[in-house]
């Protein structure tokens, strides 16, 4: 089995994890980061009990989103990444919210995907909306691209 694995620090902390297709349903890595405060502590356990995104299917773009917008947010983070690969892949991207330290209150999270396949899915596994903090796992499978522009709205 193949990983690649990139990770980008800004104020959103993004794990992508592409692992070459398999029989495991497990996609997710055990070495997920975490904050050092025990609010955002990412507990993978919780991903049985996770909430999924709204999903709006266009071809091979999928538009999840989380909340809804309020009159006084604004957006308080975003990331933008295109990746390629010679061969379909199993990609997961976890999304933590902040990256450090205390962020917004979150009101809204969109998360627009490129593909080459349509399927995939979107859950929040920690946090969420009305929190100071989020941690949300995207799914692309057998996919040759994985096109994402994350935005996290909060007061």
């Amino acid at each position: 089995m193949y990983q690649l694995v990139i990770a980008f620090i800004t104020s959103l902390l993004l794990t992508v994890v592409a692992s070459l297709p398999t029989n495991s349903n497990n996609l997710i890595d055990p070495e997920i980061p975490t904050d050092s405060e025990a609010d955002n502590f990412l507990d993978i356990d919780k991903f049985a009990n996770s909430t999924a995104f709204t999903v709006v299917e266009n071809g091979t773009n999928l538009r999840y989103t989380f909340g809804k917008r309020v009159k006084s947010d604004r957006l308080v983070s975003q990331n933008t990444e295109t990746n390629y690969w010679p061969t379909p892949q199993n990609v997961t991207l976890i999304l933590q919210y902040p990256g450090s330290g205390q962020g917004a209150i979150i009101t809204f999270v969109e998360v627009v995907v490129n593909q080459s396949s349509n399927i995939g899915l979107a859950r929040v596994i920690a946090g969420g909306i009305g929190k100071r903090f989020m941690a949300t796992i995207v799914e692309g499978n057998r996919t040759f691209w994985f096109n994402y522009s994350a935005h996290i709205y909060g007061i």
